[in-house]
């Protein structure tokens, strides 16, 4: 059964609710009007633990933290336990969205920056996946004296140059690729022929898809669950799990605009 046919299929399930500790605040970025922020925020138990701002890209949403807050806030014998604090950006989720132009990468960092602040973390570090790689980042050079650490999951890297760098350039020329290499190679090329269409579409028109998705949440059930399908490693999707992955774009009011800033 193709992504698609199952997607026909989940339309007729209806997900059990969840529930964990969420809230909002509002935060106000110079330049645009007051924003609701929706936040998971869950302390940990744990003396000394180490706050972690979260970030989540797209197609994705608050709920990716849901599944790994127990083994975060309680940590191990050998590994920290955190403080998660997990916002929906602006423009996600059961977060408001701003209605003016402009609104950027700088502004969704200064989000997060005040959003620690007034939770009263002065120092702490962050994670970031997908696009929210570059809040992730720009979080940590605007605010280095707030920022300790920084994780990010999802590197893009190129081949080295003999102009760029030239002692790495011969030393890929007569290194060969082992064959994990040769599978991620393989992976990246069918990904830009076959997979990034969404990519093109979201960065040109990202309005009209927006609008189009709003209007069919059937619709957007095929457009994330096929993201959801290609992109997680065979993981063991339930129908509850992606009716409740999809719900945090169908219900909120600002889902039109809950596309990736392809245009920044």
């Amino acid at each position: 059964m193709s992504s698609t046919e199952r997607a026909g299929t989940m339309a007729c399930h209806c997900p059990r609710s969840i529930s964990f500790r969420n809230f909002k605040t509002a935060i106000q970025v110079d330049g645009f009007e007051s924003l609701d922020i929706h936040f998971v925020y869950q302390k940990s138990d744990v003396e000394g633990a180490i706050p972690l701002l979260f970030c989540h890209g797209w197609p994705s949403s608050f709920l990716e933290v849901t599944k790994i807050l127990h083994l975060l806030t309680t940590g191990g014998k050998d590994t920290p336990a955190f403080h998660i604090i997990h916002p929906s950006l602006p423009n996600y989720g059961f977060s408001s969205g701003t209605k003016k132009k402009g609104f950027g990468l700088p502004q969704y960092a200064k989000t997060c920056y005040e959003l620690m602040l007034k939770l009263g973390y002065e120092k702490y570090i962050n994670q970031g996946g997908d696009w929210a790689i570059m809040i992730t980042c720009i979080v940590s050079l605007l605010y280095p004296h707030h920022v300790q650490a920084s994780h990010i999951n999802m590197i893009r890297g190129h081949q080295p140059t003999f102009l760029s760098n030239p002692i790495l350039a011969i030393q890929h020329a007569l290194t060969p690729c082992s064959q994990r290499d040769k599978a991620g190679l393989a992976r990246t090329k069918w990904f830009f022929k076959e997979g990034s269409g969404y990519r093109t579409e979201q960065g040109t028109i990202p309005q009209t898809v927006g609008y189009t998705l709003a209007d069919s949440p059937v619709g957007l059930l095929a457009w994330i669950y096929e993201k959801l399908h290609d992109w997680t490693d065979n993981c063991p999707w339930t129908y509850d799990g992606i009716l409740t992955w999809e719900s945090a774009y169908v219900f909120p009011t600002c889902r039109a605009r809950c596309q990736p800033p392809y245009l920044l």
